[in-house]
């Protein structure tokens, strides 16, 4: 899933972010590459992504060996428009595939997002190590695969982290303190989110004492202006 280019952060989002933006701000991190992974199969297992999001930046740091800085986030496919029934239960749980090999939906399965500060390399270079180490995550099928530039840090940060604000869908059951990957990022670590399985009440009841208060506001304001 590539990220909307139409995203419009509402004041949510950017309470959301405003902790990740900090520690970017105070840390130099320079993100350069965002890259996105379908899988092809479903996967409905957080704590198996986050493996295979360790193994990933595990070959990228060792084949153009340098030190990276990373943040990943694990998102799941919220569009049930391709169900061909959509009063099949079975549906949220079974392949993506009819019997013809067409797809049918990936509503309920898990893909993740990583973005990270590598220097000195190319897209096509990145793209490499992932086909050629990651088999089994690696799909371009679909679309299912995807690394870009990184022009505007706000709007990417935000469509990476909207789980954890996202509504209480049917059968999707979100776990918003594991949107955040944080063992296999750099910063977030002690985002509101990932401080306990409630993260959602967690955010709201921080968002009038910390997030928004007025030196936060005037610095996000700031960094707003720094990123776009």
């Amino acid at each position: 899933m590539k990220p909307d280019t139409n995203y419009v952060l509402d004041p949510i989002d950017k309470d959301r972010i405003q902790p990740l933006l900090d520690e970017i701000f105070d840390s130099n991190i320079k993100f350069t590459y965002l890259i996105t992974m379908t899988y092809p199969y479903r996967i409905t297992d957080y704590t198996q992504v986050m493996k295979h999001n360790r193994h990933k930046l595990y070959v990228i740091k060792k084949n153009l060996k340098q030190s990276i800085k990373s943040f990943t986030t694990i998102e799941k496919h919220k569009s049930a428009k391709n169900i061909l029934d959509p009063s099949d239960q079975n549906i949220y749980v079974d392949d993506y595939y009819d019997s013809e090999g067409r797809i049918v939906s990936r509503y309920g399965s898990l893909h993740s997002h990583t973005l990270i500060d590598a220097r000195n390399t190319t897209k096509t270079k990145i793209r490499n190590l992932i086909r050629t180490y990651c088999p089994q995550e690696y799909n371009n099928q679909f679309g299912g695969f995807d690394i870009r530039n990184v022009n505007d840090k706000v709007n990417i940060l935000s469509y990476m982290t909207k789980d954890i604000d996202a509504p209480d869908l049917i059968n999707l059951n979100i776990e918003r303190h594991h949107v955040i990957d944080s063992v296999n990022s750099d910063i977030g670590k002690d985002h509101p989110s990932v401080r306990g399985a409630n993260g959602q009440k967690r955010i709201s009841k921080r968002s009038s004492r910390l997030l928004l208060s007025t030196p936060k506001k005037q610095k996000y304001q700031r960094l707003v202006a720094k990123y776009q």
